[in-house]
């Protein structure tokens, strides 16, 4: 499955178990989410909302520690 909502790319992925989500930045202000496909769909759309924060929060140019981005993003 994919989604394009707005240059954010949602892709659902078999990714190992304790992955459940990665959102990576492209160069022309793009995103990529990846979602791993082997959860539930509750879950899927919880790891959805907390990547969609970390875009919101600008977290791919901040300097913070990833521990504190994390429990930012939710």
């Amino acid at each position: 499955m994919e989604l394009i909502v707005q240059g954010i790319f949602v892709r659902l992925l078999k990714l190992p178990y304790s992955v459940k989500g990665v959102t990576t930045p492209n160069n022309d202000n793009t995103y990529n989410i990846f979602i791993n496909e082997e959860l539930s769909d509750t879950a899927k759309l919880s790891v959805l909302d907390h990547e969609l924060n970390h875009i919101k929060l600008g977290h791919f140019n901040a300097l913070e520690p990833i521990t504190e981005l994390e429990e930012s993003a939710g």
